[in-house]
């Protein structure tokens, strides 16, 4: 046992450490939830399923292509489901967020070892050799402690996403058993372990990006390491063939020899490789499907339109050495509500203090110093296996320094590819794992060159013990309990669970989430009690326990048909046109509204009126007064409410066909004119065209073939430059300027954000409104812009003006509403860190507008003819395919005619189909209709590429055991 304990005291210290640190960090009898939430645990079978046919989501209202990886997740909710039956639910998340808080500088810790003791391979005197072996284990316990004790590693638990987590814990094993078979002649052990460390690393891959950027940098690991290893042999080839001792042919078979082992050496490198491909390929291959289809949608969405440049910015406020030297990055920056309080504070404010200290920077740039000096010692001494893991250090770091040339100009070109621009939108979480890999790899090489100089084990006592104060004083807020914000541990209220249980036995039909009141996928629950001041704010997570489609928010980036049907619902209960909301809900399928009162908006100022509260009473109201709507339960603040909906058949009779499509607009004319259409470019039966449909573009701006128009309409009110700036005017920010012979106005900020205010009370509400923008984007973000509805205190439009950086026109639309007068128009100019934005604004112009005129505007062509269409109440998409089985033969005939139903449906066109099936018609009983999403079998192609690849290796270690 004393053996034992001798034998693994600093991994026994580890364990200790850690389990002092989750022992702090843990609140019992709450959940770990907020921000980036992931809860399969509210219902594994449900999100077993969903993962096992997780290309198509269902799940996210109306569907999509998975855009994340959520197969990805697989192994840690098979850990999450085997620890269930010992855990309360609610401990679930902390367990496996502090596993991967102890297998990190565990894993760490056996690579620093792996790596150090080969120093200590050519020393052949026992005493010396176990000093040096000390050395090694200390060293490493000290470069473990410091992947743990470090701001990098806070960052990425403070707010924990598995992902993350999940990377951090699995990065060093996965290292370490590649260099262990790298290594070694012969070793199947190594690779097995190899194999199970990828498969259980595999959760880093739920946002893709993460996985990529591990896999570009273990891909320079692998090239460098075996480069390095051909060029040794080479070398030591060279050396026979150059000496006298040794005949020719000795110095041909040693060449024969190396050859082999040049070739070896590249075949481990690529079996490591292939391995990484093959476990991954369940995710993989559906991704790589997405990526060439659906990418652009996200990136398209308005959620990340307007904001993901603006994230990039606050991402490079901490692009410069005193911060990347430190691992900080913008979490130091970023806020967080507090429900308490009823207002923002900083997310980080005890680190925020912490790292402000003099004396815990001065330990971090030490730190820092240090890993240079290792990269040094590794260079100068051509430890080939250090200089293979230079990569780690190299890439993050030049990426991470984004705002200091000549590093900022690699930035700056990557982003001008679409590939990079979205990836490096949050590049410092991307990055800042294998940045603090890559430090604590050349801290601890540079701590053991050192300690290699002392002559005897005592003298090194009093620096081991320096060293060791140092890196807890540099993480001290870890042992008072900081790793993981309060603000994240939170008790989800019982009405939840009943919401779940209840809806489990509801049928399948997509859930409408109540209010309504804006566009972004972050929410704010507010569950603060007489003894409790807490809440939730994150992405949502009512999805995890309900089996239903849910139309929420954080699905609207991932489907246009999401992000559309938002725009149709919130602007028909916005205008409290109460018929036009139930035939929204109609034409989306929608079965239930479940309107939760705790979901508020940060401003407490008109926040009831923002919500919509009372107006969403009355149109409920009306609505069950109608008979089209039902309350059925509720549960605490939730109600639910069941839409009454006519029966829809599968196999739809529709006689109209309705030109064009359209992406974005605020409400469907044509489906209030003709419940259920279909568009497609063949002309089916009788055509009606609604010429302003599609009168926006992808960016939400009126077209430019139409905007000369809009700029002829009479009765315009402009706002010059003079006028603008009247009673605004700011030296050095706001400032009035001469642009040739026209006067504009300026704004300058750098790291604050200041903006114009315009108002006018007596713009009715229930005429539309084009309203133009005239400005020129100098420097930094673009001006945004929000057009309040002095009504709703809402931002009827809210968006940003064009990038260009001459002088351009946008136009943008208010559509009509029912109630009230007047408008705010307020433009602000926003800088993050030492990004100066400079914006000029020459004028604004508002322009009335009959939009319900041009709306109904249509023309008529061709004879009716009834089509048989086939629906399948999924969001279109090119993937589906329709086809019809012949049972009895099972001979199978694919539907061309893939048409869009209700400009968001998929359909097929069964009318006038001809058939070789067996001689039947189409309407005999022999037959079958089926629906799939064909790249869903890319995923089962993946699980069997995995499946044969674990059995394989396991073989393999038997057949070699």
């Amino acid at each position: 046992m004393l053996r034992f304990l001798k034998r693994n005291t600093y991994s026994i210290l580890i364990i200790i450490i850690v389990s002092a640190v989750a022992y702090l960090t843990y609140r019992p009898n709450t959940f770990l939830t907020g921000w980036d939430t992931l809860h399969p645990e509210l219902n594994f079978s449900l999100n077993f399923e969903r993962m096992f046919n997780g290309v198509w989501r269902e799940e996210q209202g109306l569907g999509a292509v998975a855009g994340h990886s959520h197969m990805a997740d697989l192994p840690r909710v098979v850990i999450l489901w085997l620890l269930h039956f010992a855990l309360p639910l609610s401990s679930l998340r902390y367990f496996y967020v502090f596993l991967c808080l102890l297998f990190g500088p565990l894993g760490m810790y056996f690579l620093l070892k792996q790596i150090l003791e080969r120093r200590t391979r050519n020393i052949e005197h026992e005493e010396v050799l176990s000093s040096k072996l000390y050395a090694t284990s200390t060293v490493a316990f000290i470069g473990s402690l410091f992947y743990l004790f470090n701001p990098g590693t806070v960052q990425q638990f403070y707010a924990p996403f598995e992902m993350f987590t999940s990377q951090y814990a699995a990065l060093p094993w996965i290292v370490l058993f590649s260099l262990k078979y790298l290594e070694h002649s012969s070793n199947k052990k190594n690779l097995w372990l190899f194999g199970l460390v990828t498969l259980l690393a595999m959760p880093q891959a739920y946002a893709a990006h993460l996985w990529y950027a591990f896999f570009g940098v273990y891909l320079l690991f692998l090239i460098i390491y075996t480069v390095l290893n051909r060029n040794s042999y080479h070398n030591a080839t060279s050396g026979v063939k150059s000496g006298n001792a040794l005949p020719s042919v000795v110095g041909s078979f040693t060449n024969n020899q190396d050859d082999k082992k040049q070739f070896g050496m590249t075949k481990k490198a690529v079996t490591l490789l292939l391995l990484t491909l093959l476990i991954n390929s369940l995710w993989l291959l559906p991704n790589i499907y997405y990526i060439a289809t659906s990418s652009s949608v996200p990136k398209e969405s308005k959620q990340n339109r307007i904001f993901s440049q603006e994230y990039r910015v606050r991402n490079q406020e901490n692009g410069y050495i005193q911060d990347v030297a430190l691992v900080r990055g913008f979490y130091f920056q970023w806020s967080v509500f507090n429900f308490e309080k009823n207002r923002f504070e900083y997310l980080m404010p005890e680190w925020r203090d912490h790292l402000n200290n003099p004396v815990v920077a001065s330990v971090g740039y030490g730190f820092f110093a240090l890993s240079l000096f290792g990269i040094y010692l590794a260079i100068k001494e051509k430890n080939r296996v250090l200089k293979s893991l230079l990569p780690f250090y190299i890439l993050p770091f030049t990426l991470l320094m984004n705002s200091t040339p000549p590093f900022s100009w690699l930035f700056n070109i990557l982003l001008k590819f679409s590939v990079f621009e979205e990836a490096l939108r949050f590049v410092f979480t991307k990055l800042s794992i294998l940045l603090i890999f890559g430090y604590a790899i050349f801290i601890s090489y540079a701590l053991l060159c050192i300690i290699a100089k002392f002559k005897n084990r005592k003298q090194t006592y009093p620096a081991i013990f320096l060293l060791i104060c140092a890196v807890l004083i540099y993480g001290l807020p870890l042992l008072r309990g900081n790793l993981i914000s309060d603000k994240f541990k939170v008790v989800i209220p019982q009405n939840y669970f009943e919401l779940w249980k209840y809806m489990e036995s509801q049928p399948m039909q997509p859930v409408l989430t109540l209010p309504l009141h804006t566009f972004s996928g972050w929410q704010y629950y507010n569950w603060t009690t007489s003894t409790s001041k807490q809440g939730y704010q994150g992405s949502g997570f009512i999805w995890f326990g309900m089996k239903q489609p849910v139309l929420d928010r954080d699905s609207d980036r991932w489907s246009i048909a999401n992000e559309q049907s938002f725009r149709e619902l919130q602007y028909t209960l916005y205008s409290q046109h109460y018929n036009q909301f139930y035939a929204s809900l109609e034409k989306y399928d929608i079965g239930y509204l479940v309107w939760d009162t705790s979901v508020i908006t940060p401003t407490e100022k008109n926040r009831n009126q923002i919500l919509y509260q009372r107006e969403t009473i009355d149109t409920i109201k009306k609505l069950t007064q109608a008979g089209k709507l039902k309350k059925i339960r509720q549960f605490g603040t939730i109600l639910i409410y069941k839409v009454v909906l006519p029966k829809k058949p599968q196999i739809l009779k529709i006689n109209t066909q309705i030109s064009p499509s359209y992406r974005w607009n605020f409400i469907d004319q044509a489906y209030l004119d003709h419940p259920e259409y279909i568009t497609t470019n063949k002309h089916l039966t009788r055509l009606f065209n609604y010429p302003f449909r599609n009168f926006l573009t992808k960016t939400d701006r009126i077209k430019p073939e139409l905007t000369a128009s809009i700029s002829d309409l009479k009765h315009a009110i402009k706002f010059s430059s003079e006028r603008i700036i009247k009673n605004q005017q700011v030296p050095n920010v706001i400032s009035l300027k001469k642009d040739g012979n026209t006067s504009v106005v300026e704004l300058r900020t750098k790291n604050f954000t200041r903006g114009i205010a315009l108002q006018n009370d007596t713009f009715p509400h229930n005429l539309g409104y084009a309203i133009g923008f005239r400005s020129k984007n100098i420097k930094g973000l673009p001006l945004r812009f929000c057009i309040k509805n002095l009504y709703s205190s809402l931002c009827d439009t809210y968006d940003e003006l064009s990038h260009s950086s001459v002088m351009t026109n946008d136009y943008f639309v208010i559509p009509p509403y029912e109630s009230g007068h007047g408008y705010g128009i307020y433009i602000d100019n926003i800088s993050y860190g030492d990004y100066e934005t400079i914006n000029e604004l020459e004028s604004v112009t508002i322009y009335p507008l009959y939009y319900n005129y041009l709306a109904s505007q249509i023309d008529v062509s061709g004879v009716r003819k009834e089509l048989k269409v086939l629906h399948n109440g999924s969001a279109f998409n090119d993937g589906w395919i329709a086809f019809q089985l012949q049972i009895s033969n099972f001979k199978f005939q694919i539907l061309k005619d893939h048409v869009l139903v209700n400009n968001w449906e998929n359909g097929w066109v069964l009318s006038n189909q001809s058939t070789d099936i067996g001689g039947q018609d189409l309407k005999t009983e022999n037959r079958q209709l089926i629906t799939i999403f064909w790249p869903q079998y890319l995923e089962y192609l993946g699980f069997l590429l995995l499946l044969a690849t674990l059995v394989t290796l396991s073989f393999n270690y038997k057949k070699k055991s």
